[in-house]
């Protein structure tokens, strides 16, 4: 009992940290008052911004003026990254599901120099972890 505590505690912690962290790169992508007319952004070079792999970033481009958000987007086998659309969002960041290459792919918009480089992801994924692991435990 004492072990199935402290690793319920040691979740806590995680969690919190986690959630403290995805705060903090929101509050730092939102800082700036006035939007810049365009953005930097992570870019792969093939179809549609599809990465070569995975785990590849791309390279960091300047988006033509007008871009008002950078774009990623990950499918059961994919990554594509590229500049967004002219089109405002209305937060700091707006995710959906589209149909990418005739595949679905959970995709997101964000507004901020190469903010779609995938670490709001990971933060999201390890509070999910945390939630699902403290739903067993009880």
């Amino acid at each position: 009992m004492a072990v199935k505590r402290l690793f319920l505690i040691l979740l806590v912690v995680i969690g919190l940290c986690s959630i403290v962290s995805l705060a903090e790169e929101t509050t730092a992508a939102t800082a700036s008052k006035k939007e810049p007319d365009f953005y930097k952004c992570w870019v792969c070079g093939g179809t549609n911004g599809k990465c070569d792999d995975k785990e590849s970033m791309g390279s960091e481009k300047q988006c033509q003026p007008g871009s008002l958000s950078c774009f990623v987007a990950s499918s059961s086998d994919a990554v594509y990254r590229k500049c967004g659309t002219g089109q405002p969002l209305g937060s700091s960041s707006e995710c959906t599901k589209i149909a990418i290459n005739n595949q679905d792919a959970n995709a997101c918009w964000c507004k901020g120099d190469l903010c779609n480089s995938g670490s709001k992801i990971t933060g999201s994924f390890v509070a999910a972890a945390f939630l699902i692991a403290a739903q067993y435990l009880y």
